[in-house]
């Protein structure tokens, strides 16, 4: 291929240039786009080699401290892309990715959050198989419980105020238990579904709560897994015994969308009454 002479030296003096303290974090954010505009364009031509070469670099970059959000965001559009896109590329490349987005960038989500929480959602729907099975470099089951974890502690510490992650994670928990029958799992049921009940009821229950339809439809399909993690989740937020009896014991949604919506109106009646 003649761009491969070409490519291989852009690629040494991106090594070095990078890694030198004062690369301008402008000018990453530029060659990451460019580098995605060539992988989308070129993929085929230039092979997975390539591709698998260019991404370890820039995660690589990317792990140095200091790097700016800009750049990291524009990463993170990157590695979207190539983990919806790129078949059994993305596959060799999930090891690394895990490790940059757990070990490293979890940490400071702030700025990023919004891609990050849709490369973990396109990294869960394009390669749940890849999370249950074992791998030599990395424990991947351990890496899908911090991925679900982190889900449910930013709903319940930010989804007010970021209602664009607040969307992606809901609609990413939705699409995986409609494909993968996610409530189902033993590891959720069993770690993760009685809190993600408690922070998903807090929220409804909040005045003013967007997504309310989605929420209730995640608490009705994870409350059939589970009655009596939602029997003390109710009680627990509402502190009405009785309307939580009538709500545990049905089995259909309608029913269940009006029972709850009259409880949530009580406790807002009575707590605007205190």
């Amino acid at each position: 291929n003649a761009l491969n002479p070409i490519i291989k030296k852009a690629i040494e003096i991106l090594q070095f240039t990078a890694k030198q303290q004062n690369f301008d974090e402008q000018d990453l954010s530029t060659i990451i786009d460019f580098n995605l505009s060539v992988v989308k364009s070129l993929q085929v031509q230039l092979g997975s080699e390539f591709v698998i070469q260019i991404v370890r670099l820039f995660l690589e970059i990317a792990s140095l401290p200091n790097r700016s959000s800009q750049a990291l965001n524009k990463l993170l559009e990157m590695l979207i892309y190539i983990v919806q896109h790129t078949g059994i590329t993305s596959t060799q490349l999930m090891p690394d990715i895990l490790k940059l987005t757990i070990d490293d960038l979890m940490r400071v989500q702030v700025d990023i959050a919004a891609n990050l929480f849709s490369l973990f959602d396109a990294m869960l729907q394009n390669h749940w198989n890849f999370f249950q099975k074992v791998h030599v470099t990395r424990n991947v089951q351990e890496d899908l419980m911090k991925i679900l974890t982190a889900y449910g502690q930013f709903l319940f510490q930010t989804a007010s105020t970021d209602p664009n992650c607040c969307r992606i994670i809901l609609s990413s928990l939705e699409s995986l238990h409609e494909k993968c029958h996610l409530y189902e799992k033993a590891f959720f049921k069993n770690n993760l579904l009685k809190n993600f009940l408690a922070t998903l009821l807090q929220l409804v229950s909040s005045d003013g709560i967007l997504f309310y339809d989605q929420i209730i439809s995640i608490i009705f399909h994870m409350s059939e897994k589970n009655k009596s993690a939602l029997h003390e989740c109710l009680v627990q937020v509402f502190r009405d015994g009785q309307k939580t009896i009538q709500i545990c014991e049905v089995t259909d949604f309608p029913t269940f969308e009006m029972l709850m919506g009259i409880l949530i109106q009580d406790a807002h009646v009575a707590h605007v009454s205190q």
